[in-house]
């Protein structure tokens, strides 16, 4: 009866060990939601930089959805041989990481893109590019 209590004594702080160990060494979830929506502004910027773009070429409004939001949209002018798909890619990936998902309709042929980013159910940013002819 003694060599049982020892074994399960034993049994016992092993699994204690095991479990300390595992709650030590794995790594805790990252909350990377959106903190704010001027991160999507930052992206964007930094896209755009990225990209070359001018910046009078970049024009910034603000629509009003209802009382309490109100959306930026952003309107770009690249040259013709701007890489819209590129561009695009290159703003989807990192938002993605926020849970911000940003859709894309391309229009031809005049060859310019309308991008939205969705948080949740709502479209938080707009943004048209438009090639000079």
């Amino acid at each position: 009866m003694e060599l049982q209590k020892k074994w399960i004594l034993g049994i016992l702080i092993l699994t204690c060990l095991t479990a300390a160990v595992l709650i030590l060494t794995i790594p805790q979830p990252v909350d990377s939601s959106l903190k704010s929506l001027d991160s999507i502004d930052k992206e964007i910027t930094r896209s755009l930089t990225q990209y070359k773009t001018i910046d009078p070429l970049v024009r910034v409004s603000s629509i009003t959805v209802d009382s309490i939001f109100t959306r930026k949209h952003y309107h770009i002018t690249v040259n013709r041989d701007f890489p819209v798909t590129a561009f695009h890619a290159s703003l989807a990936l990192p938002l993605q990481e926020k849970k911000v998902t940003v859709s894309g309709k391309r229009n031809f042929p005049e060859r310019s893109m309308h991008l939205r980013f969705i948080y949740g159910t709502k479209v938080v940013r707009t943004l048209e590019i438009h090639p000079t002819l």
